[in-house]
């Protein structure tokens, strides 16, 4: 067999590879920040989409011992154009939630399609315990989307990343003379007495 025959079947599987990831609706999450205790939303961004897709299921997962998600709502922008959402936690891995978003039957008849831009907010808590500093995966799986026809449309995930910061240093205060070389600071002080100034 020749040599240049696996190379050009490679190089065909590559570009085939590639036009299907360049037609696909891309799911993404942005990184996030949150010290220990904070609350603290994670987004999930449609992108790439052209308004094809009319319905859309894609699981999210995160560490549950670093950030214990409470429930997940839909963008207003897709509210408004009627689609509704179902976010529901799984009983076997709690740091899992799969969003599925549908068309209302207002929004079906109106021939609503999924847009470009924020699709929900899932938000929640970073545990009290959580180390600063430390960096955890917000992943996306078992995505799937159908147009109107319906027929599926390929689906590419891209992860973010959640990290723990730092709590923010106490506030301080001290007192300093309200006087400053024997002038007075307001009008209406007629004493040098004290006040806060923050450090």
């Amino acid at each position: 067999m020749s040599k240049t025959r696996p190379v050009a079947i490679g190089t065909t599987a590559w570009i085939l590879f590639a036009a299907m990831r360049a037609s696909a609706l891309v799911l993404t999450v942005p990184p996030a920040s949150a010290p220990p205790a904070a609350p603290v939303s994670v987004v999930v961004v449609l992108g790439d989409g052209g308004s094809r897709a009319v319905g859309l299921q894609v699981d999210l997962s995160i560490s549950h011992d670093v950030l214990a998600l409470d429930g997940c709502s839909i963008d207003p922008t897709l509210a408004a154009l009627g689609f509704m959402l179902s976010a529901r936690q799984s009983p076997w891995n709690p740091g899992r939630m799969r969003l599925v978003l549908l068309p209302t039957p207002d929004g079906f008849a109106a021939g609503a399609r999924l847009p470009d831009g924020p699709l929900a907010t899932c938000s929640g808590s970073i545990d009290s315990t959580a180390a600063p500093g430390r960096a955890v995966a917000l992943t996306l799986s078992n995505a799937m989307a159908v147009d109107a026809t319906p027929n599926a449309l390929p689906v590419a995930v891209e992860a973010g990343v959640l990290t723990v910061g730092r709590p923010s240093a106490p506030l301080a205060l001290r007192f300093v003379p309200c006087c400053r070389q024997g002038k007075r600071v307001a009008a209406l002080q007629r004493r040098c007495g004290s006040g806060p100034e923050l450090l």
